[in-house]
């Protein structure tokens, strides 16, 4: 895996690589911000093993059951407010060291899944599960097939990223690319922080009146250009 998930969760967060992929000119994807990880502090990483599940948990059983260390799984299960991810499923995919979920659904046995600390991104908890619901609310799911996420479109072959910020999906040829773009933004970054503890202004340091006497005569003027000709990431 190239260490991409190991850069990322010891370096990285997901709106540094959001920077990296616009800089670096490759698709990327971000979901809907309603997606949030049930404990702020946990980040997940990893190629996709995506879940359509249609309220039927034996897809999700499945996708743990095929998944191999580090994959992440991905499910969308948001037509119905029910728990398609609770404590047994964790505690199988905690066993085979996954990587995480993301759920566009709810999940449930929230207490026992931060105490297991896997990585969990989803839209809510309810203690509703899937095999509770009546016959004609629950389909067949189907696994490593394409699915929507938080309106993203999400392939088998995907890389997913999350942390309390959000989730982006990269594609995997893009990895590369978009993480040697990381390390520029955060050497960048990290210049402009040391420069903030001396006490410089930060108006000063990104040269603000020059880019406002700029847009005063062109309004397209682009501050991404300008912040990369000064050698700045915001």
């Amino acid at each position: 895996m190239r260490n991409f998930v190991t850069q990322f969760h010891e370096t990285y967060g997901t709106a540094i690589l959001v920077d990296a992929a616009f800089r670096a000119g490759v698709d990327f994807r971000v979901p809907s911000a309603a997606l949030n990880p049930i404990d702020p502090q946990h980040k997940l990483a990893g190629p996709v093993l995506s879940v359509q599940a249609n309220n039927d948990l034996i897809a999700v059983l499945s996708a743990v059951h095929s998944a191999v260390e580090g994959q992440v799984i991905v499910i969308n299960n948001a037509k119905t407010e029910v728990g398609i991810l609770g404590d047994i499923i964790a505690t199988e995919a905690r066993r085979k060291k996954l990587g995480g979920f993301v759920v566009d659904g709810f999940v449930r046995d929230v207490p026992t899944l931060l105490e297991l600390g896997i990585p969990v991104i989803c839209r809510g908890s309810t203690p509703l599960g899937p095999l509770k619901l009546d016959a004609s609310q629950k389909g067949i799911g189907q696994t490593q097939v394409p699915i929507d996420i938080g309106g993203a479109a999400v392939t088998a072959n995907d890389w997913v990223f999350g942390d309390a910020d959000g989730v982006i999906f990269l594609r995997p040829d893009d990895l590369e690319g978009v993480f040697e773009q990381a390390l520029i933004s955060k050497e960048r970054e990290d210049h402009l922080f040391e420069q903030l503890a001396k006490g410089q202004s930060l108006g000063d340091l990104m040269q603000l009146e020059v880019f406002l006497e700029r847009r005063g005569q062109d309004p397209d003027a682009n501050f991404n250009d300008h912040l990369n000709q000064i050698g700045l990431a915001i």
